[in-house]
């Protein structure tokens, strides 16, 4: 009894964390065995991967024109964005790479509950049906094995490119018109004639002023 009820709690944990399996997974017997198929995980892999060479190559190629001596801000803006680029497009085939994996999850639990239930229906004995249960955990647990392994070998994307650093152009100093100069010139001039008379004022007489 407790291994049926253990064979329930897998199922409901095995189909909660696939894609949704769906509920023909279930059904009777005449429902058509799910395709396997190893071609779009081989692809996705392969896809993730070239997408992964593609952006090497891209950072390589900005990094030099970093370090170049005569580079330009539009040379640089032109490299990051092509690594920029590559970037995006190796972060979506990882995602669809993971989508892959887990699709083929879903299909081996898919097989391993259809088998459970033939095998159940087929049963006559309680151990019969006890075997089959192992069976289906055996499954089960090889298939989220498979899956471990498929997302461990997953190569893991490296960080975004760093923006290209642009100096600030110089601040041009104020130009002083020929009116702003004659003027200083003038205020200049005024402030030494206010001195002369201040001095007239408090020295009528020009004398010495004793120590």
């Amino acid at each position: 009894m407790k291994q049926n009820k253990a064979a329930v709690v897998a199922i409901i944990a095995a189909t909660a964390l696939v894609l949704q399996v769906p509920n023909s997974a279930f059904a009777a017997d005449a429902t058509p065995a799910p395709t396997v198929s190893s071609a779009p995980l081989a692809n996705a892999t392969t896809n993730y991967q070239q997408a992964l060479t593609e952006y090497a190559s891209a950072v390589a190629t900005y990094n030099t024109a970093r370090s170049a001596a005569g580079a330009t801000v539009k040379g640089l803006q032109a490299s990051y964005q092509a690594a920029q680029k590559a970037y995006n497009k190796a972060d979506q085939a990882r995602t669809q790479a993971v989508k892959a994996i887990s699709l083929a999850f879903a299909t081996d639990v898919q097989l391993a509950t259809r088998a459970l239930r033939v095998a159940q229906k087929a049963a006559t004995t309680a151990e019969a049906k006890n075997v089959a249960t192992s069976t289906f955990n055996a499954a089960v647990a090889a298939a989220s094995s498979k899956r471990d392994t498929a997302l461990g070998q997953l190569l893991t994307l490296p960080d975004v490119p760093a923006k290209p650093f642009v100096p600030m152009p110089p601040v041009p100093a104020p130009i002083q018109t020929a009116g702003q100069s004659g003027g200083s010139q003038q205020g200049s001039t005024k402030n030494q004639d206010s001195g002369k008379n201040q001095d007239s004022v408090s020295n009528p007489q020009g004398k010495k002023q004793k120590d």
